[in-house]
């Protein structure tokens, strides 16, 4: 069985995410090989998994053009999607061709539309996997209601969206059916992990990652840690809790990989995103998850995690000014469980994506 996993290029939780799908679908078929079609290098998909998969280098959608982490450029975001729909009968004639050619007995996307779009055309099955699509999130700042509907229409050639948590209330593909968390899982115990960080098992830890490795864009953030707690800081992002804290490069120390980081802190402080979400919940570690208005996503997190999940939000305004205190108090005072997760959902999609590929 040859399949195309089709991924965004934006956002690296959209990434992890497949590739722990992918992971679990060859634990159960062998046999099914995988053609990567992405903007993002193949190095990096390698960096994380073992799986072997032939890659495509393709750009799908330009997704939002961000001056940060936080804040969505609508001017720029809105014209390049008018320079992508100028071009999309060209891009969606070179999909076509590569899916016929391919042999490709279906095609998983999370969440690109034009290769649902493609499928469609073929009469080749499409699953979208993911907890939003392009056309609802970029809503509130895409001035330009023909690029909403096409990338609704593109959807909707889909055969059902596996709409994992934390999600849009709608969707535009004719069938949309709820499925549990899926994300990456920690490799090391929390001891192991603090062992090849030289962290004491005393010290009491918070996991910064609001915005990826780089700190561009973003303000200098002097954070007033409660006593006894040391930042243990990702990548050159401008934050410091009165000298108490450590940062980390990429590559991690090997062999870990960035959910052991998450299961041997103590709390993690990132912006609100489904990759830092679903690892921080699986895993029972606290989070003040910092929200983005410009981002549809945050309010549905904030909304569906406030006062279920061990997780604290916080605005921008309360992070750029370092009042982190209270949070953080918070978040570690709260219960670890989250009673609502299933405990291998990867595996729960992996086999459902299997019923569904046999029967199409």
């Amino acid at each position: 069985m040859r399949l195309m996993y089709a991924i965004t290029g934006h956002g690296l939780g959209h990434l992890t995410r497949s590739v722990a799908l992918m992971e679990r679908l060859h634990e159960l078929r062998p046999d099914i090989a995988w053609t990567i079609s992405t903007a993002i290098a193949p190095e990096r998909i390698r960096s994380l998994t073992r799986l072997p998969f032939d890659h495509r280098q393709a750009v799908y959608e330009p997704g939002a053009v961000q001056e940060n982490c936080f804040v969505v450029d609508e001017a720029r975001t809105t014209a390049a999607y008018r320079a992508f729909l100028s071009q999309r009968a060209t891009l969606l004639s070179a999909e076509v061709q590569t899916l016929r050619a391919g042999s490709f007995a279906a095609v998983l996307s999370d969440i690109a539309a034009l290769p649902i779009a493609a499928a469609g055309t073929l009469g080749i099955p499409a699953f979208g996997i993911g907890n939003f699509t392009w056309d609802w999130a970029l809503a509130p700042y895409l001035n330009d209601p023909e690029l909403l509907t096409q990338l609704a229409a593109d959807y909707s050639q889909g055969e059902r969206l596996i709409r994992l948590p934390l999600a849009q209330p709608t969707s535009p593909f004719p069938v949309c059916q709820d499925a549990p968390m899926v994300c990456r899982r920690a490799q090391h115990s929390r001891r192991q992990t603090r062992a090849i960080l030289d962290i004491t098992h005393e010290a009491t830890v918070v996991l910064v990652c609001v915005g990826g490795w780089s700190g561009q864009g973003l303000p200098p953030v002097q954070i007033d840690c409660p006593d006894g707690l040391s930042l243990l800081v990702m990548g050159d992002v401008p934050i410091r809790c009165n000298g108490n804290d450590r940062r980390l490069q990429e590559p991690l120390p090997s062999p870990l990989m960035f959910p052991d980081l998450v299961a041997a802190a103590d709390v993690v402080l990132a912006k609100a995103g489904y990759g830092i979400a679903s690892e921080c919940l699986v895993h029972g570690t606290p989070a003040v998850l910092i929200g983005r208005p410009d981002f549809p996503e945050s309010a549905v997190m904030a909304q569906a995690l406030t006062g279920s999940a061990p997780v604290v939000m916080v605005d921008q305004d309360t992070f750029a000014a370092g009042r982190l205190r209270s949070a953080l108090d918070l978040a570690l005072a709260l219960p670890p469980d989250n009673p609502h997760l299933e405990a291998d959902g990867a595996t729960a999609v992996a086999c459902s994506l299997l019923d569904l590929l046999e029967t199409a």
